[in-house]
């Protein structure tokens, strides 16, 4: 169960991560400046929109918004796995019952 816990715990830290630095870098590129392409609504050609790209796009979406929102339903989770590890940590290591309950054969005599 522990290695479980250290394990998730672990995967939780680098989603926190990765969501912050998704979060970062969709922000950084709002203020870029860029060229988009999109067709003529009269079906003449394509034109070319130059600017920001917050500015052509109106704004971040909704897919930023589904970073920030993962990000932060992200914290209270891994603080609550965070402090079971530390509990388990400072418990000491596994006793005979909790060996038992992870996988090990267990032996009873009649």
């Amino acid at each position: 169960m522990r290695k479980v816990l250290w394990g998730t715990v672990a995967a939780f830290g680098v989603a926190w991560v990765l969501l912050l630095a998704a979060w970062a870098s969709g922000l950084s590129a709002l203020g870029q400046e860029t060229t988009c392409w999109v067709q003529d609504d009269q079906n003449d050609g394509i034109v070319a929109a130059k600017g920001k790209l917050g500015d052509i796009a109106n704004g971040a979406g909704y897919g930023l918004g589904y970073v920030i929102g993962g990000w932060a339903l992200l914290n209270p989770i891994l603080a609550v796995t965070a402090l079971r590890v530390v509990a388990d940590v400072k418990a000491g290591p596994p006793k005979k019952e909790e060996a038992s309950e992870d996988g090990a054969a267990e032996v009873s005599t009649i």
